[in-house]
């Protein structure tokens, strides 16, 4: 196959010429031809024909904003169109296909078309809204879907954590442009690889910063983690594994030349990770559950869903969930990958568990969970909880 086919999806034709392909291509995934062509159907089907359904370059090429564009991938696109088509019967169901028509909420649209079809796929979800409205202190608000369950309705907000236009993303881009220039200006070999990881704040000229740590680590022996000022620096090799690291956003860069190269970690040149500025993303974390907590309505219980990081996310999550105003707010659902993890109260964990996890209680506690919801007087119920004062720890230098 030519590196420069196209397969244009908006036609039947296409559809099975690239499936075919793809299932005979090097792929991590088990998708079959039937299901690729069923996908890819159901999503011209129901976003209509558009421009960047022609696939080239191993994607397609979608806008995502001003000079921006995202490459969507063949599983993505079978996932999309198969979400589509789940949803398709669900109330409102046009307001979630607006979300498309703006290429800056394509990644958001594509983030709630993943999470609505798992809430409709739990056995206590008998139906599922997009869209509906309410007055949220004294504003008219819509959030993304409501379910209607045995309790009542659940109000639902998705939010997804845009890492790449973060001010402290755009700050580790720098940092990687700096050492990237004093690799060059240093005629480093191209099968040199410098991975830095920066452990605190970085003060000064940051390219004269940079330049001064690498001229300290040149010459020192292969795989030497060695300290300078604000960084741990380890020369290595093209091609040989990489430091292992817990860091969410790291940043690598890799020389493609005429050669095809895989764009992984071991092929990186240079790569970029900060523990100091993972702190960001809690905090970025914690203002998305925010905006997510303003769109929902106090009288009703609601869970808040996020695409980020777990363990960033179930801090932000486990700060807010104890506070007052967030006594309607029963989850907060972290997605990362295939999977949700749930941060919630304890008070809240039974029916968490009962209405997204298959937990289902007896039918005298079932019974007991509906009044109570139905009514309002659980919400009301851990509202009051949460307002009181919590117990200190005596200072230990007082006479407590």
């Amino acid at each position: 196959m030519a590196a420069d086919k196209e397969f244009d999806i908006r036609t039947a034709a296409d559809r099975h010429a690239l499936a075919d392909h793809h299932v005979r291509s090097d792929r991590d995934d088990t998708l079959e031809v039937g299901e690729i062509t069923a996908g890819l159907a159901s999503l011209v089907n129901h976003l209509g024909p558009r421009d960047w359904m022609a696939w080239r370059f191993g994607g397609f090429v979608v806008p995502a904003g001003a000079k921006h564009q995202r490459l969507l991938a063949v599983p993505e696109a079978v996932e999309l169109g198969a979400g589509l088509e789940a949803l398709a019967r669900c109330e409102n169901f046009a307001a979630l296909l607006a979300g498309f028509d703006n290429p800056t909420q394509f990644d958001d649209a594509l983030f709630e078309v993943r999470i609505a079809p798992w809430c409709v796929e739990r056995p206590t979800v008998r139906r599922l809204r997009f869209a509906p409205r309410y007055a949220v202190l004294g504003r008219q608000k819509r959030p993304d879907f409501e379910l209607h369950t045995p309790i009542g309705r659940v109000v639902c907000e998705c939010k997804r954590l845009h890492l790449h236009s973060q001010d402290w993303n755009a700050r580790l881009i720098r940092m990687a442009d700096a050492f990237d220039a004093a690799m060059q200006a240093a005629n480093s070999p191209d099968d040199a690889r410098l991975e830095v990881v920066v452990n605190h704040p970085i003060h000064g000229n940051l390219q004269a910063v940079a330049n001064s740590a690498y001229q300290r680590i040149r010459g020192t022996a292969e795989g030497v983690i060695v300290e300078v000022g604000p960084f741990a620096l380890r020369l290595s090799r093209v091609g040989s594994p990489v430091l292992p690291t817990d860091c969410v956003v790291q940043h690598g860069r890799t020389r493609v030349g005429s050669t095809p190269t895989g764009i992984l970690p071991e092929t990186n040149y240079l790569r970029v990770s900060s523990p100091w500025m993972e702190r960001a993303i809690a905090r970025t974390l914690g203002a998305l559950i925010n905006v997510a907590h303003r769109q929902l309505p106090h009288a009703l219980p609601g869970v808040i869903f996020i695409d980020g990081p777990r363990d960033p996310g179930r801090l932000a999550a486990a700060a807010r969930l104890v506070q007052p105003e967030y006594a309607h707010c029963i989850a907060v659902g972290i997605f990362r990958g295939n999977e949700i993890d749930f941060s919630r109260r304890n008070i809240d964990e039974p029916i968490v568990d009962w209405l997204f996890l298959g937990n289902r209680p007896p039918l005298p506690t079932r019974l007991r969970y509906i009044i109570e919801w139905r009514f309002g007087l659980r919400i009301a119920k851990t509202r009051t909880r949460l307002q009181r004062p919590r117990p200190t720890v005596p200072d230990r230098n007082t006479n407590a």
